[in-house]
C-alpha cells in the first residue's frame, strides 16, 4: 500500500459515506431512542437511525421539541435537500420559538448545499441564530457566524466568531479558523487580533494556539513562547500539549518532552479525535525508535492509543494498520530475506523482537476484523482502502516464515482481490503469483480466472488521487492466463 494511501486512512474513512464502519444504531427500544435524541450529532449515532428515531418520536406527540431538534440534525447530517425540506418545513409550521436555533442550523446546512450557497435561506438561518451573538450556546453562534460570513457580513461575522470562542475547544478552534478565513488568512490583520484576543482570553486555548501560529508564521519559533507562557492551559488542554510537542519536536529534537506531553495529552483527551489523531501522526512519523527500550514503549504507548479509540471504528481500524506498517518497518531491521521475498528473524536479533513482530500481527488481524461484513457494498475508495489492510495482513502470513500461515495468507488475498473486483494491484501483483507460482502449486484453474479478472481490472493510484488502468500489470496477467491456458490445456491433452 501506497504511503499517500496509508496517510489519507482516517479523511476517507471518517466521511458521510462511511456506512458499516460507523455502526448503525437502531432505535428498537426506549434507552437506545432516548440516546439517539439526546446526542444527534454523535459521530457513533448513524443520522438515519437518529432520524428514525426521531419520527416514531414525534408520531407519539408532534410537541416534542428534542425530536424536533434531533430530527433537523439527523437530516442536516444526511444532507439530503429534499429531506431537510420536509423536515425545515414541517418544524417551521410548528412556530415553536425554541426551535430556532435548530432550525438556523439547519437552514445553514440546507443553503450551503447549493452552489453558491442559497441567500434567503442564510438569511433566514442568520435571523434565527442571531440571539447567539450574546447569549446562548457558542456552537449555535459559530452557525451564525458561518451564515454571516456567507453572506458577506464581515463585522458582523467577526462578533459571531468571537462569541464562539467561548465554547468548548472544537467549538473555539473552528471559530478560530473562521476567522482566519474571515480575515483573508492575512498575518497583517490577524496579528493585532489575535493579540488582542489573547489578551481579553488568556485561558482560550484556541486563541492561544492561533496567537502562536500567527507568530510561527512571522518569526521562527516566536510561537513557543506563548505556548511555554500558558501554564494553566498546558496542564488542562490536551489540544495545546500536543501544539506543543509538535513544535518540540519538528524544531528543536526534543523528543522525550514531546513524548511526555503525548502521553499527558492522551490521558486526557477524553474522545477528542484531534488529540487522538495528531499524537498517533507523531508516533507513526516522528517518533525515534532507536533503541529496544524505544520499541518497547512504542508498543506499550500504540495499546493504549487503541484502547482510546475502540469504540471509534473507523479509527480502530486505521491505527492498527498505520502502528502495524511502522512496526513492521521495525522488525524488518533484524530480518533475513531469501528467494521469493521471504524473510524471518535473524540470528542475533533482539530476543523482543518476537513479541515485536507477534504484535504487528495482531494489530493487522485486528483491523482485518473491524472490516464490515457489508463492505462490499461501500464506495470503491473505501473498499481500496480495506483491500490494503487486507493484503498487508496476508503478506505477514504468506513471506514471513516465523508467522507462515498460508491458507491465511490465501483467504486474505483473495478477499482483497473480490473486494476491488480485482483491481487491487498489489494482491495480483505480486502476492498471488508468488504464492501460486512457487509455494502453493496446483491451484492453476483458480489462478487462471484470478489472471483473467487482473487483467481486465487491475488499477492504480493516480496522482491526482483517482484510480487509472494499470496497462503493465494487465498485460503481465494476460500474458499469466496464456502461459496457465497451455498448461491445463497439455495437462489435459493424453499423452
Amino acid at each position: 500500500m501506497s504511503r499517500r494511501t496509508r496517510l489519507a486512512f482516517v479523511a476517507v474513512l471518517a466521511g458521510a459515506a462511511l456506512g458499516g464502519l460507523a455502526g448503525v444504531a437502531h432505535p428498537d427500544d426506549a434507552a437506545t431512542e432516548a440516546a439517539l435524541l439526546a446526542a444527534p450529532e454523535a459521530p457513533a449515532h448513524d443520522p438515519r437511525a437518529v432520524r428514525r428515531a426521531a419520527e416514531d418520536a414525534l408520531e407519539r406527540d408532534p410537541a416534542d421539541d428534542r425530536a424536533w431538534r434531533a430530527l433537523l440534525a439527523a437530516v442536516g447530517r444526511l444532507a439530503d435537500r429534499d429531506l431537510l425540506d420536509d423536515a425545515i418545513d414541517r418544524a417551521r409550521a410548528t412556530a415553536r420559538p425554541d426551535l430556532d436555533p435548530a432550525l438556523g442550523r439547519a437552514l445553514l446546512r440546507r443553503a450551503r448545499l447549493d452552489t453558491p450557497p442559497d441567500a434567503e435561506r442564510l438569511r433566514e438561518a442568520a435571523t434565527r441564530l442571531a440571539p447567539a451573538e450574546t447569549a446562548g450556546a457558542p456552537a449555535d453562534a459559530l452557525s451564525l457566524a458561518h451564515a454571516r460570513h456567507l453572506l458577506g457580513d464581515v463585522a458582523a461575522a467577526q462578533r459571531a466568531y468571537e462569541r464562539a470562542l467561548d465554547g468548548d475547544e472544537a467549538t473555539g478552534d473552528l471559530a478560530w479558523r473562521g476567522l482566519e478565513s474571515l480575515l483573508g488568512h492575512d498575518d497583517a490583520r490577524l496579528g493585532p487580533l489575535s493579540a488582542e484576543l489573547v489578551a481579553r482570553r488568556p485561558g482560550c486555548g484556541a486563541v492561544v494556539r492561533g496567537r502562536a501560529d500567527v507568530l510561527d508564521r512571522t518569526a521562527p519559533r516566536a510561537g513557543w513562547d506563548v505556548l511555554l507562557g500558558a501554564k494553566a492551559l498546558l496542564a488542562t488542554s490536551p489540544r495545546t500539549m500536543v501544539a506543543l510537542a509538535r513544535r518540540l519536536r519538528k524544531a528543536d529534537d526534543r523528543h522525550a518532552d514531546a513524548l511526555a506531553l503525548e502521553r499527558r495529552a492522551l490521558a486526557a483527551a477524553a474522545g477528542d479525535v484531534v488529540v487522538l489523531d495528531a499524537v498517533e501522526v507523531a508516533w507513526r512519523q516522528a517518533r525515534p525508535l532507536a533503541s529496544v527500550a524505544d520499541v518497547d514503549a512504542f508498543v506499550a504507548d500504540a495499546d493504549a492509543l487503541l484502547a482510546a479509540v475502540e469504540s471509534d471504528r473507523a479509527r480502530a481500524f486505521s491505527y492498527r494498520n498505520d502502528l502495524a506498517f511502522r512496526l513492521r518497518d521495525v522488525v524488518a531491521a533484524f530480518a533475513w530475506r531469501g528467494e521469493g521475498r521471504t524473510q524471518g528473524l535473524a540470528a542475533g536479533a533482539p530476543r523482543e523482537a518476537r513479541a515485536w513482530l507477534d504484535r504487528v500481527v495482531a494489530w493487522y488481524d485486528g483491523a482485518v476484523a473491524r472490516i464490515p461484513d457489508d463492505a462490499a457494498s461501500l464506495p470503491f475508495a473505501q473498499r481500496w482502502v480495506m483491500a490494503g489492510v487486507l493484503n498487508d495482513a496476508g503478506l505477514m502470513r504468506h513471506y514471513w516464515r516465523d508467522v507462515r500461515d498460508l491458507d491465511r495468507a490465501q483467504a486474505l488475498y483473495l478477499r482483497a482481490f473480490d473486494l476491488t473486483d480485482g483491481a487491487y494491484v498489489d494482491t495480483y501483483h505480486y502476492n498471488l503469483q508468488y504464492l501460486f507460482g512457487i509455494e502453493r502449486p496446483g491451484q492453476e484453474e483458480l489462478w487462471l480466472a484470478l489472471a483473467r479478472r487482473a487483467s481486465r481490472s487491475v488499477l492504480k493510484e493516480g496522482p491526482d488521487g483517482t484510480f487509472v488502468p494499470d496497462e503493465g500489470k494487465r498485460e503481465a496477467a494476460r500474458k499469466d492466463a496464456e502461459a496457465l491456458e497451455r498448461v491445463l490445456r497439455d495437462r489435459a491433452t493424453p499423452k
